[in-house]
């Protein structure tokens, strides 16, 4: 695997339309659709975490251009919108639940929005889409005591599993939100990795408890996007421009 190094989008809703407010933190259906097809254009393929685990604990191998896609918080839109694009170009993506604030039948609401439930998540997970814990309650875990901490991490994982038929190896921590104490106690638990919302990308040897994420959103341009994906920043400092347009020069000439 070498000095391969991975990119972990994430994203939170993706809607029909958005307000100018809502795009510094969503992105639109069209916005997005455009992301996922300038994946597939440059043969991007679309990995799970687990395939980072396995590739930087036990060396597999992945493919030339990997991308992880996540989702924070389970939106319906998510269904609803993300989840016939992904569908349509062959990509996964993993969504990380606040299990408790999810139910059987209902949309219930969180931050005003309503989020999917568990028949339509079990649906997408038959069809390839990954889950994860974000916690039971969606916490600032910093903010609680042990026995409540090793309470959110628990029990979310037991009701993925629960629901799944399958291990939750990973996690993200609400509002990115962590120390020591709350990366020590997400191993304790259980899990494998947790993604933070520190930004860059991920190589062997890092911690694979504070993986980083790039935030993208709905007015990243599309050569913004592709520079944030490339070198893992917000926005790429001018000294990196002529390396990164060198290289999308010599990829058109092929």
């Amino acid at each position: 695997m070498g000095t391969q190094k991975i990119p972990i989008l994430m994203y939170h809703m993706v809607k029909d339309r958005l307000t100018e407010r809502e795009r510094k933190v969503h992105v639109s259906k069209k916005t997005f659709e455009k992301q996922i097809r300038a994946f597939a254009k440059r043969d991007f393929t679309a990995i799970s975490l687990a395939d980072i685990y396995n590739a930087f604990v036990t060396g597999d191998a992945l493919p030339a251009n990997p991308v992880v896609i996540t989702f924070d918080d389970g939106y319906l839109d998510n269904f609803e919108i993300a989840f016939p694009i992904l569908k349509t170009y062959g990509f996964t993506a993993t969504i990380f639940l606040p299990t408790h604030l999810i139910d059987n039948k209902e949309h219930t609401i969180f931050n005003k929005h309503a989020l999917m439930n568990w028949h339509e998540i079990k649906r997408m997970h038959g069809e390839g889409i990954c889950f994860a814990s974000h916690t039971a309650t969606h916490p600032h875990l910093t903010t609680l005591n042990d026995e409540e901490i090793l309470n959110e991490l628990v029990t979310s994982k037991e009701l993925v599993e629960r629901y799944l038929g399958e291990k939750c190896d990973f996690m993200a921590y609400p509002y990115g939100d962590f120390d020591t104490k709350v990366r020590d106690m997400t191993g304790k638990a259980g899990y494998l990795a947790a993604c933070s919302v520190m930004i860059g990308l991920n190589k062997q040897g890092d911690d694979l408890f504070s993986l980083k994420r790039i935030p993208i959103i709905d007015l990243d341009s599309p050569s913004r996007f592709l520079r944030k994906v490339t070198f893992g920043v917000w926005e790429a400092p001018w000294t990196i421009w002529p390396r990164y347009y060198l290289k999308r020069s010599f990829e058109k000439l092929g």
